[in-house]
């Protein structure tokens, strides 16, 4: 299917916004393949368990060079390992973001409100699959009304 294009009123727009879809979809494939292809090992990781995620933490701090006292208290800990799951990846995220608030307030410590707040950022800011969803949804509709302005 080739329509005609033309420069002027929104015959152009309606070409676009038919091709459009269909372009993503492939440029998406071809980015995944592309992905893919550079992927050399692949394994599902389990996360820590509890008493592992708080070495990890202290591993984390001593290889960034602290080595005075310990700052995540056992509260902070066990709530980061639980909006974590244990996932280093995720624990990294979390336990940055608590360390830059206690800075901000100027303690050496990270108490249970740090780790609440953090999680609560990263909530927010964290696609969610009915967000993803929602947004889909949308992009449907707008591709129906679309088809409807057309007829």
């Amino acid at each position: 299917y080739a329509p005609a294009i033309t420069a002027t009123g929104s015959g152009l727009f309606m070409a676009l916004m038919n091709i459009l879809p269909t372009w993503i979809v492939q440029l998406g494939r071809d980015l995944i393949r592309s992905l893919a292809s550079r992927i050399g090992f692949a394994a599902r990781l389990d996360g820590l368990a509890r008493d592992d995620f708080e070495r990890y933490l202290r591993h984390r701090l001593r290889v960034a060079g602290w080595r005075g006292p310990k700052v995540f208290s056992r509260t902070a800990c066990w709530l980061l390992w639980h909006a974590s799951r244990g996932v280093p990846r995720r624990a990294n995220i979390l336990a940055h973001k608590t360390l830059m608030l206690a800075y901000g307030e100027g303690r050496h410590t990270v108490g249970w409100r740090q780790a609440w707040s953090a999680i609560r950022d990263e909530a927010q800011h964290r696609p969610t699959p009915a967000s993803m969803l929602h947004r889909a949804m949308s992009g449907a509709r707008l591709r129906e009304q679309l088809e409807g302005a057309r007829r």
